[in-house]
């Protein structure tokens, strides 16, 4: 999904202009006033939750705010590397049970150094400090940063079991007054652009292809740049 949308969305220079991008996870902590980034609660397990403070580091390490740029490098270079054939040696950053396989193949103590490493390899090829994002996990802020980041998720819609239903691509939105996206008032309401109804049955391109057209409405990429803001609020 992330290499499809960075495909037709954003390494095209004709739809990249159009495009203010943001990355958010979907997720809660039954206690919030943990400083522990693997209490958090995701469908796949407590693993996700240490990736994904590791992607929101490479965020604030690379100083993007809403900007997408350096950081998003780092995050498209550890979704290639999720599972054991991505492009860095090693096990798959799936290795202690990210979505959608469930059995472990690496150990819990094993594990915050292969994403270490893993980080390392991304953070070199995007331009930033592996040891500054690295720090920035151990050191309190990527636990903060994740809270932060799943707060923006936590009034999502629920499905009938009860779960947390990801918003996987939204354009001028998410509705940021329900949300507590900053600046609300000059943000669009939440529109639905996932094509897919079901994530086992999505065709990753067709998925792209539907945002860059949201994006891309009325000829607006053909004309003078005007921001669409483009979120992506799951771990894909």
């Amino acid at each position: 999904m992330a290499s499809a949308l960075d495909k037709h969305v954003l390494s095209d220079a004709t739809v990249r202009d159009h495009v203010d991008f943001q990355l958010n996870f979907v997720g809660y902590f039954n206690d919030w006033s943990t400083d522990n980034i693997t209490a958090c609660q995701t469908s796949s397990r407590w693993s996700e939750c240490l990736v994904n403070a590791y992607h929101l580091c490479a965020q604030h390490v690379a100083g993007a705010g809403a900007e997408h740029g350096n950081w998003w490098s780092y995050s498209k270079c550890m979704y290639s590397n999720q599972y054991e054939d991505g492009s860095a040696a090693g096990p798959g950053l799936e290795c202690a049970g990210l979505n959608p396989h469930p059995n472990q193949t690496c150990t819990a103590t094993k594990y915050p150094a292969i994403v270490e490493g893993y980080s390392k390899v991304c953070a070199d090829e995007s331009g930033i400090s592996p040891e500054d994002v690295a720090v920035c996990v151990t050191s309190g802020m990527g636990v903060t940063l994740l809270k932060a980041s799943n707060h923006k998720t936590v009034t999502f819609p629920r499905n009938p079991n009860g779960y947390i239903e990801p918003q996987w691509v939204q354009v001028n939105g998410p509705d940021c007054e329900r949300v507590g996206y900053p600046g609300a008032s000059g943000c669009g309401g939440s529109i639905d652009n996932t094509s897919c109804l079901t994530w086992e049955n999505c065709d990753a391109d067709s998925w792209a292809l539907h945002i860059r057209s949201r994006v891309c409405a009325d000829g607006l990429c053909d004309s003078s740049p005007s921001r669409s803001a483009l979120a992506l609020p799951a771990s894909t």
